[in-house]
């Protein structure tokens, strides 16, 4: 065994000695994981499965992070291809995803059920057509439009438990912009698979776009959304567990970043309250004014 070896072995048997803070079951598994595949080559490294969801996990949030790390050997993690294979396991197609609910079923089989909660968005894609496995992909999926088109977005519902069990896209749609109408109806489809696999939906989430707005509406049987209570939709499936129906934060404080700073006299929105004006160099000022206060400074003399 090489020096370096050891001295990941001495590192690990130090965490255990008296005296040393304890590390959680995810740190010591991480470290013993690391130990094993060391002192292996490339071929024979074997990684636990919680380690392939960190490394995913990673690799999602900065593929250029993750590719230094690797090739700096500062850790022994799987490489930039093992982590597409493991990406791509689950082949997308349209609608919902079978491979997706057989996934959720094997986790159901230890609960009773799960508080969950969607999310939807649309995504921006490149207008194309590709052949896969013989089939012609690109198109808009045939129930929101009669004919032929380039899809330009991806509808996708997200479901995710409140305490992290699941979190996996169930269903996405090629399209353009979903009608509200048919976003209800994609929907209560969602919601009745999600019951059926006792996943008890209590909150929809979705940004604050026009359509999503109305679908809110619709689902909700309102003519406007309320601002002084909860705005819930009727739950078919649980009298006494309405469906909260909530705007994605960072969508609204982004929307009121972009309405603050296109307010300006003879701009195309120019807000105020009560005769005073709303403009974007309020807050400019205020920064610059607050820029150089001591509360702000990190370090102080």
């Amino acid at each position: 065994m090489t020096a370096q070896h050891l001295t990941w072995l001495e590192i690990f048997q130090g965490m255990q000695e008296p005296g040393i803070v304890q590390h959680n079951e995810w740190q010591e598994l991480f470290l013993r994981n690391q130990i094993e595949n060391s002192s292996v080559c490339s071929t024979r490294r074997r990684y636990h499965p919680d380690v392939i969801r960190w490394a995913i996990e990673f690799y999602c949030r900065s593929p250029a992070a993750y590719h230094h790390v690797v090739n700096s050997k500062a850790l022994v993690l799987p490489s930039g291809k093992t982590i597409q294979r493991y990406r791509n396991c689950i082949k997308p197609q349209p609608g919902i995803n079978e491979m997706v609910v057989s996934e959720i079923t094997k986790v159901m089989k230890q609960h009773e059920f799960l508080p969950a909660f969607l999310t939807l968005d649309e995504m921006k894609i490149r207008e194309n057509l590709v052949v896969s496995d013989g089939k012609l992909i690109g198109f808009i999926d045939p129930n929101f439009v009669n004919d032929c088109q380039l899809a330009t977005h991806i509808l996708v519902f997200y479901v995710r438990t409140v305490k992290g069990e699941i979190s996996l896209p169930l269903a996405w749609y090629p399209t353009s912009i979903t009608p509200q109408a048919d976003l209800c109806l994609i929907f209560w489809e969602i919601l009745a698979h999600c019951e059926r696999l006792n996943l008890r939906i209590h909150a929809v989430i979705a940004d604050g776009m026009s359509t999503n707005r109305k679908f809110f509406k619709l689902i909700a049987g309102v003519d406007s959304i309320p601002i002084r209570c909860a705005f819930t939709a009727p739950n078919p499936y649980g009298r006494n567990r309405p469906i909260l129906l909530c705007s994605d934060p960072s969508h609204l404080l982004k929307t009121a970043r972009n309405g603050l700073y296109s307010s300006k006299p003879g701009g195309k929105r120019f807000m105020n309250r009560a005769g005073k004006h709303i403009l974007w160099t309020h807050i400019a000022k205020l920064y610059h004014n607050e820029k150089y206060s001591l509360m702000l400074r990190r370090h102080v003399g």
